[in-house]
């Protein structure tokens, strides 16, 4: 019976630490240079965060956007558009799209995996990588 007690010890114990252990790791992506091979529609996206702002750029386009950044825990986030950088035609900016909340779901060493509710019926999940494709 002792020995059941241990292992139930031990197993809480462990939760704990990964639990920590995620959250913890989550932080290391509060700023930098990021790199989004979206795979809905095939764009690639530079994104450069400061921990309360980034700025987005399509690569062949390179039109770009600012948004502010608002961290609501050490694994998410809110971007509230901000504007377009002068000189890009976003327009066309769905404005239901202008408020969005991001959860971090996963951390690697080079990368996070995300997902962000767009509406009632649809969650993207997507990753972002710290290190550009070659």
């Amino acid at each position: 019976m002792k020995i059941y007690r241990v292992i139930i010890v031990l197993i809480f114990f462990s939760g704990i630490q990964c639990s920590y252990n995620k959250n913890s790791s989550c932080k290391n992506f509060r700023t930098g240079r990021f790199h989004l091979y979206s795979r809905y529609d095939s764009v690639e996206f530079t994104i450069n965060r400061n921990d309360s702002f980034q700025i987005e750029t399509i690569e062949k386009t390179k039109l770009s956007t600012k948004w502010k950044v608002n961290w609501i825990n050490d694994c998410e986030y809110q971007t509230i558009f901000i504007e377009k950088i002068p000189g890009n035609n976003l327009d066309t900016l769905p404005i239901e799209y202008k408020n969005l909340t991001h959860k971090i779901i996963e951390t690697g060493e080079n990368y996070y995996i995300y997902s962000t509710k767009l509406d009632d019926n649809f969650i993207l999940t997507d990753t972002l990588w710290t290190t550009a494709k070659n």
